[in-house]
């Protein structure tokens, strides 16, 4: 499960920020048992409000067209209200409008933004106490 796949010891809000740079996403968290704000560095990543994993394309067969699929983000719908789906630096990342469809479906807020916008956003969803997730494309 995502949960097994997830920061070792995550606990409820261990989530503190993201960070981009190019080719990296960076996911400051804290553990459960102290006090310590850790880091952890993806190139892409699956990132959600108590945890978040290495988002692999290869998983689904994803490519920059046709875009993300639905099996890269069914995982994230139990442990979100707000998703957001980023298309990349310069937006090469599609998204296609049956995969938004199936998760509005599934009752959740849907956001599709670049990856700048989506990393502000989604702090600002996290300072605010939200459930928020999101699948984050590093580079173009």
């Amino acid at each position: 499960s995502i949960l097994e796949r997830s920061f070792p010891m995550a606990c409820s809000g261990a989530v503190r920020q993201v960070y981009h740079e190019w080719g990296r996403m960076t996911i400051e968290y804290m553990p459960c048992e102290d006090n310590d704000v850790l880091q952890e560095t993806f190139k892409d990543a699956k990132i959600w409000s108590t945890g978040a994993r290495n988002w692999d394309w290869n998983e689904t067969g994803t490519r920059h067209r046709p875009g993300i699929q639905v099996g890269d983000i069914e995982e994230l719908i139990p442990l979100t209200d707000t998703l957001i789906l980023t298309q990349g630096v310069d937006g090469v990342l599609q998204v296609p409008q049956a995969t938004v469809e199936w998760a509005l479906s599934q009752g959740v807020e849907v956001e599709v933004v670049r990856t700048v916008e989506a990393v502000q956003r989604f702090n600002t969803l996290i300072d605010e106490g939200q459930r928020v997730a999101g699948v984050f494309h590093s580079t173009c």
